[in-house]
């Protein structure tokens, strides 16, 4: 069998075994999730009912979402007869999601609206169903993208498994929720690297796949600025710069530097116009940050917080809960932010040019995570609200990393077997679970 054969088929399978464990999970789980499942989920409703008009910042939340999550037993002393008024469901009933892009709830809500009106899914589980497709499509993408990059196909068998095993990931692709898209941001950017990017148009169409994935959510900003900050220096790389001069040399990174700062002032763009749009007398997240995650704390101690959050991102629980994937996850982490150390610190001539460079930029984008989204919260809401998976993007982007060091023959079937086997473990949580 030909290697391009054997790709088609693991990416149709890990397509459809991540699906169909995230169409599981979505139907068994009858809880409302506790990532701001709801909020996703009326930002999608209200896309439903009119996908010409983006909902005005501070929106209070719709009836119908209120009715779903008393339905689904979310809130004590309420059910589908006696419904939570909206105030229960989100701080002031205000949506406190609303600042974000339309990224992945134009899509979700495409998804839902269609399985609603062709097989009558209702619009909660169809778009629980969209946010499994986007995992699984990130699944594939994962697998694609370390291929691109000359992974074995061992090794890259047992990464991609790793990247959507992880605790809480398959989770994510369960129930409605943005950081779903992760996986998939990782594998476009994977794919990416390992493309020769001929001619400027080449930087300006990375930069524009770039500002689209940071618009995502917040915590997608600093991932996005290092895809243009990698792909711009691979480009470079690929060019070759030993004949150049020192003004041509420092003016060619220069621009990589400006470019990647492009998703950033994207972000801020975004953000000032969709501010324009404010409910009057109304806090964008409706106070959510400000009376649930309020701190005293300077910024300095809210940043060391954060990086104690953002360094241990999926060893302290999972969903649904197993000790053994917590320990799972722990090695994953251990051996992943191992990687960008070791391989930040031994450069190219141990690692090659491409390797090296996304452990530096996975390094620089994960430090730049830890101050720039405790920042953010502190500055915007004098709050502490950096939760462990705003890691997830960079976190994936190391494990790719890892998975491409494993060129050996022994370690890429550690790799496969750690990836089987940690995927085996997640889908047996949920059979477990829901079965």
């Amino acid at each position: 069998m030909s290697a391009r054969l054997v790709d088609i088929v693991v990416v149709l399978l890990l397509f459809s075994v991540v699906l169909t464990a995230c169409a599981y999970q979505a139907f068994g789980y009858r809880g409302v999730g506790s990532l701001d499942e709801a909020a996703h989920f009326d930002y999608i409703l209200k896309l439903l009912r009119n996908p010409f008009s983006l909902p005005p910042v501070g929106s209070r939340e719709e009836a119908f979402t209120a009715l779903e999550v008393s339905c689904r037993g979310q809130i004590p002393g309420f059910d589908c007869v006696n419904v939570a008024p909206v105030d229960a469901v989100a701080p002031r009933g205000v949506n406190y999601v609303l600042m974000y892009a339309p990224v992945f709830y134009y899509p979700a809500a495409l998804v839902s609206a269609v399985l609603h009106h062709t097989v009558g899914v209702s619009y909660w589980n169809g778009a629980r169903l969209a946010s499994g497709l986007f995992l699984a499509l990130g699944a594939a993408a994962f697998y694609a993208g370390l291929r691109r990059l000359r992974a074995p196909i061992a090794a890259a068998i047992g990464g991609a498994c790793v990247a959507v095993a992880i605790p809480w990931m398959l989770f994510l692709g369960s129930t409605i929720n943005p950081d779903s898209l992760a996986p998939l941001a990782a594998g476009v950017a994977l794919w990416i690297f390992g493309s020769r990017l001929r001619g400027r148009w080449a930087m300006v169409a990375v930069t524009a796949v770039a500002a689209v994935i940071g618009l995502v959510k917040p915590n997608f900003v600093p991932f996005a600025s290092v895809v243009v900050l990698c792909a711009g220096l691979v480009r470079l790389s690929d060019s070759g710069t030993a004949s150049v001069s020192l003004r041509t040399w420092i003016r060619a990174r220069t621009g990589v530097v400006v470019l990647a700062m492009v998703p950033l002032g994207v972000q801020l763009a975004w953000n000032g116009w969709r501010m324009m749009s404010l409910v009057p007398g109304q806090l964008p997240d409706g106070g959510l940050n400000t009376t649930l995650m309020g701190t005293s704390m300077s910024l300095p101690a809210a940043i060391v917080q954060a990086a104690g959050t953002l360094l241990d991102p999926i060893s302290r629980d999972a969903m649904p809960d197993s000790g053994l994937q917590r320990l799972l996850g722990l090695i994953t982490q251990t051996v992943a932010f191992g990687w960008v150390a070791v391989a930040s610190a031994r450069g190219a001539a141990s690692f090659g040019a491409r390797d090296s460079l996304i452990a530096r930029g996975a390094g620089l984008g994960i430090l730049a995570t830890i101050v720039y989204i405790p920042t953010v919260l502190y500055i915007s809401y004098h709050s502490i609200g950096t939760q462990h998976r705003y890691i997830f993007p960079l976190l994936l982007l190391a494990i790719a990393g890892a998975t491409l060091s494993c060129g050996r023959i022994v370690a890429r079937w550690v790799c496969f077997a750690f990836g089987i086997g940690m995927l085996i473990v997640a889908l047996g949580a949920i059979l477990a679970t829901y079965g």
